[in-house]
């Protein structure tokens, strides 16, 4: 999988646009807070919640929830916020953007418990954006740091549950626990610093399943971390 990063560009605007709503801002939105809104922020908010784009995340993510959770409904989604990765692209009298990457965080009601889907969304140059799901939850690691802990992460949740098939462990969410060191994020993006602590949910063999993870930033972009089935462990690390 491809790292996610955020340019300086998406840094400095990581914006929460309006949750899922129709209404949305118009493409030559004012300054907010006294900072002028550039024309293609304003103007991939206003895609981010239109109909095309809104019946197209919610099939995604109810997809995911079917193979995840199927004895729950899913409810309402709420849009928690979105991460730019590449700077978005309009060309005229085409309703979708023919380039850029974000990553879209809607929050759902599963069973009465809200957890939050990570949409990965990639413009295409001749035709609607195409749609992927990361992980579940509300880790503060890049998508391409949750990938390499996602197999020392399975193991631990098989020991734990006696789970043999690998294909029938899921990720069902993720919460972030204790920081021990604060998140620091390089101005080309990539993670500085940090150290910290989550709980990764799995569905092993249809067993509920918590697996603690601790992860390091190595100062270099990527982290190290350490997945914790009780007295065994799985480690890997990602340079």
């Amino acid at each position: 999988m491809r790292a996610f990063v955020v340019t300086a560009f998406a840094a400095a605007l990581l914006a929460a646009a309006p949750a899922l709503a129709q209404n949305a801002p118009a493409a030559n939105a004012p300054a907010q807070g006294g900072i002028e809104v550039p024309t293609e922020i304003a103007q991939i908010t206003v895609y981010l919640n239109s109909k095309e784009y809104i019946e197209a995340a919610r099939y995604v993510v109810s997809q995911g929830e079917k193979d995840i959770a199927p004895e729950c409904k899913s409810g309402n989604m709420d849009r928690v916020g979105y991460m730019l990765g590449t700077k978005p692209a309009f060309k005229e009298g085409v309703s979708y953007p023919v380039a850029g990457e974000w990553l879209d965080k809607i929050a759902i009601n599963r069973c009465g418990k809200t957890v939050i889907h990570n949409l990965r969304v990639r413009a295409n140059a001749d035709k609607p954006p195409s749609f992927g799901l990361e992980l579940p939850g509300d880790s503060p690691a890049p998508p391409f740091i949750q990938s390499g802990a996602l197999r020392p992460a399975v193991q631990a949740a098989m020991a734990k549950s006696g789970c043999k098939d690998s294909s029938k462990v899921i990720v069902s969410d993720i919460r972030k626990g204790k920081m021990i060191e604060p998140v620091t994020i390089a101005p080309n993006g990539l993670l500085a610093g940090g150290k910290w602590s989550e709980t990764w949910h799995f569905r092993a063999c249809g067993k509920p399943v918590e697996i603690p993870v601790e992860f390091t930033s190595n100062g270099k972009g990527g982290a190290t971390y350490v997945a914790s089935a009780g007295k065994k462990q799985a480690a890997a690390k990602k340079k």
